[in-house]
């Protein structure tokens, strides 16, 4: 015969294995938390080592070997030398790289932006 008593015991130890169980589940839940946790530094130092080794190979590979600027303003570039008749007419062209120097006034301003973009 079931009592009074008895379904009060019953609610009582059902409450137990609940909250039992809810304590398991929030303690996995906290383990997973902390093990995601544990992950994404992970990743952040990972990447926080990637970015400094590619900044050193980045500066030993392509800023080191760079002239300094005081040489680049005595630069001479490699030119199109152009041979003319008695009259001024532009017989040959001789070059490695065909290029002529122009000031910088004389370039288009679409081909600016251009190059800019």
């Amino acid at each position: 015969m079931v009592t009074f008593r008895t379904k009060k015991i019953e609610k009582a130890e059902t409450r137990t294995r609940n909250r039992a169980i809810k304590r398991k589940i929030v303690k996995k839940k906290r383990v997973f938390s902390s093990y995601l946790l544990k992950f994404l530094l992970f990743i952040v130092l990972l990447a926080t080592i990637a970015m400094i080794v590619g900044g050193f190979v980045l500066y030993n590979k392509i800023i080191k070997p760079l002239p300094p600027i005081s040489k680049l303003k005595d630069l001479e570039i490699a030119q199109t030398s152009s041979i003319y008749d008695r009259k001024g007419n532009l017989l040959y062209s001789v070059y490695k790289e065909k290029r002529t120097y122009i000031d910088f006034d004389q370039i288009n301003t679409k081909m600016i932006n251009a190059i800019v973009a």
